[in-house]
């Protein structure tokens, strides 16, 4: 298969990049020499855990998929305002909607809003409305974030057609220190390119010997955002407050209940759409964005039975925006409730020289979405229900030879309901995956996989109507309940290798590579057509004497998309070097120009290193990302130029005099102040970002 290497570096980001290259021989000689600490513990720093890939939980390097797994000390060490820090520099994966948090949408091998699933603690995030952002969560309540790339319909169903992002809180004990009962975390931080102020608190500890609790706060207050270059954009600060409440119960070592009530509230001042900038300040709206859940969650793993290692969990999510424009007072109120349960077993069954796991459930949940604009209902945001109940099952099958075969199916039946528009309609999907692996060494593994996805139109795709804005032609968004799921068909083919103690030394490499092609069916697009004055289309007549121009959902594409995935990864002592590159073509199979939401090419260097006697770890990480000129003719997407951005980030904890459990970190985003967008946005990002942070424990 041949890859198409882009050639389209300029001369500067070469230079940039490769004097980035030349510096980590430096930092490698200051970790290399400063510490001679027992290597024995230091590569247990390559091992990840995850469990999102295959249910069943597994190292990384096991794992015959695309995943990245970030861990909680990575996430303290980068201070992310967003989730976008901590997905931006990962291979094939993005945020797009530009720099204010409430717009960032995840991107996964060129596949964004519902067609990537976001779980938080095992909880659907299923909001979806226009230019309203769609994942709302304080990143400083996150443990792990864990990231499965390619369709992944045959355990998740709907939504997991471009992959999974997979949202973990703490837990109390991930703040408990061995013998200790009680305890209490106190963190001041700050933000330079958009004055942010932080202030979290948490108190956590053991009520009984079998009941743990944590109690955590959070708030946030920033001004508007300075982009690259020195431009300030208006009307993007806010203001947001999180609190999480957890409840462990172990009664014995083979149950575990959980219990959690999270709130996160947003409030700020925003164009309505916060994608765009506003100099008129026209569009300009007070809203608060609200979310709210409960959670409760029971698991249960025999000592004595192999057959049963069963997890329960129910939630309620309701996500609520209220929205004033300050032009004329219009206000509207949407919402969104989800109703979920989902049940999954795993059972080991002795078979003779066979290893079997069989990993099947149920899921089911139920979506209520409502809209009003003063009072009356609203049409771009039509009040409906969806049910949906899926059944999945998947056998991890294990040879002593080290073949592995998994296949995998699901069933999900949806039910969409909109009562005031006297619509109704059923549908049912079937997602097969198989995917085989064999370990053809004792340090590589190679796999291939086969998997089918799909994404059944949401709420909004199929019964959004009424005016999109004003004015000669009028814009009017039409109904379509007619729609199909879109579908994909996704092959795979990869490798990893890990080799320890690499020829007789104290080094350690990890290298993965992943190619894919994924075929897109009935992809879900915004079609825009004339209407004349009185002509009647959808049942929906143009009443504007100027004509209407009408936007209606309509399956209009079949896609192409394929790529490349590789890391590189090697760690000697306390110092480490990661790099990784990324790269996604995509092709309108009816038409044949590019598609339009393809990310550009992307390298990743990451220099780590440690100096364990001081308590002191450092990051520096360089990203190239290059031109994105591969866009469809007469279609206004811009070419996106590249660009290259430095970040430099240093942790010390203290153990000195009245200073002890004192945790310092300090850090410096887009060194350079490059001025960039990414690909589709229309905003610049942040420029340079001087954060830093005090964190005392007891």
């Amino acid at each position: 298969m041949k890859i198409l290497w882009s050639n389209n570096i300029t001369v500067l980001q070469k230079i940039g990049f490769s004097t980035t290259i030349l510096f980590s021989f430096g930092v490698a000689a200051i970790f290399g020499q400063s510490d001679n600490e027992s290597f024995d513990k230091k590569p247990t720093a390559l091992e990840q855990i995850t469990v999102i890939a295959t249910r069943t939980e597994r190292a990384v390097k096991e794992v015959s998929a695309s995943v990245s797994v970030v861990g909680m000390q990575e996430i303290e060490t980068k201070q992310p305002q967003s989730l976008d820090d901590l997905l931006r520099s990962l291979p094939n994966v993005e945020s797009t909607g530009g720099p204010r948090r409430v717009s960032e949408k995840p991107m996964i091998r060129g596949l964004s809003g519902r067609r990537v699933l976001t779980k938080i603690d095992n909880t659907r995030q299923n909001f979806q409305s226009g230019h309203k952002g769609s994942i709302f969560l304080d990143t400083e309540l996150l443990k792990q974030v864990d990231i499965v790339r390619g369709p992944a319909s045959a355990l998740y169903g709907s939504d997991a057609i471009g992959g999974v992002i997979a949202v973990t809180t703490k837990d109390p004990a991930d703040f408990l220190k061995p013998n200790q009962e009680q305890g209490f975390r106190l963190k001041l931080g700050y933000q330079d390119a958009n004055q942010e102020k932080l202030l979290s608190g948490s108190i956590y500890g053991l009520a009984t010997e079998e009941l743990d609790y944590l109690i955590y706060a959070t708030k946030r207050v920033s001004g508007d955002i300075r982009q690259g270059g020195g431009e300030i954009l208006a009307n993007s600060g806010d203001e947001i407050q999180g609190t999480l409440f957890k409840l462990m119960w172990t009664p014995d070592l083979e149950h575990t209940f959980r219990f959690s009530i999270e709130n996160h509230e947003q409030i700020q001042n925003t164009p309505i759409n916060t994608e765009a900038n506003d100099p008129s300040e026209l569009s300009i709206a007070d809203r608060t964005t609200e979310r709210n859940t409960i959670r409760l969650s029971h698991h249960y793993e025999s000592f004595n039975n192999e057959y049963w290692n069963f997890d329960s969990i129910y939630y309620r999510t309701e996500i609520r925006i209220d929205e004033k424009r300050r032009l004329d007072n219009r206000k509207d109120e949407i919402s969104l409730i989800t109703n979920g349960i989902e049940l999954v077993n795993q059972s080991i069954l002795k078979l003779s020289n066979i290893g079997s796991k069989l990993t099947y459930g149920l899921e089911w949940y139920k979506d209520e979405q409502t809209g009003f604009r003063n009072g009356e209902t609203l049409k771009t945001y039509p009040s409906a229900t969806v049910h949906v109940t899926g059944l999945f099952l998947q056998n991890e099958l294990n040879w002593k030879n080290g073949l592995e075969l998994i296949p995998g199916i699901r069933y999900d039946r949806f039910i969409t309901e909109a009562k005031e528009l006297s619509s109704g309609r059923y549908q049912d999907q079937l997602s097969p995956k198989f995917t085989a692996s064999y370990k053809l060494k004792s340090w590589l593994r190679s796999f291939i996989s086969y998997s089918k996805g799909f994404r059944v139109p949401n709420i909004q795709e199929l019964y959004i109507s009424g005016i999109h804005y004003g004015g000669d032609p009028e814009g009017i968004f039409v109904p379509n309940p007619n729609l199909k799921p879109e579908k994909s068909t996704n092959k795979e083919v990869g490798f990893k290798i890990e080799e320890r103690n690499f020829l007789s030394s104290k080094t350690n490499i990890q290298i993965s590579t992943t190619y894919f092609e994924n075929e897109l069916d009935d992809f879900i697009d915004v079609s825009v057509y004339p209407v004349k004055f009185n002509e009647k289309i959808s049942n929906i007549i143009c009443t504007n004497q100027g004509d209407c121009l009408y936007f209606e959902n309509m399956n209009v594409e079949k896609g192409f998309i394929s790529g490349l995935e590789a890391e590189f990864s090697i760690l000697h002592q306390n110092f480490e070097i990661d790099i990784s590159h990324s790269q996604t073509r995509g092709r309108n199979e009816t038409n044949g120009q590019p598609l339009a939401n393809i990310p550009a090419d992307k390298w990743v260097l990451r220099i780590k290193g440690d100096i364990p006697k001081k308590d002191i770890s450092g990051i520096w990480q360089s990203q190239l990302t290059e031109l994105q000129d591969r866009v469809p003719v007469n279609n206004n997407i811009e070419k996106t130029p590249g660009y290259v951005t430095h970040d430099i980030l240093v942790n010390w904890k203290i153990h000195k005099l009245m200073l002890n459990d004192l945790d310092f970190k300090f850090g410096i985003e887009n060194i350079s102040d490059e001025r960039y967008r990414k690909h589709l946005s229309r905003l610049d990002e942040t420029g340079r970002n001087l954060k830093v942070s005090l964190t005392y424990q007891y």
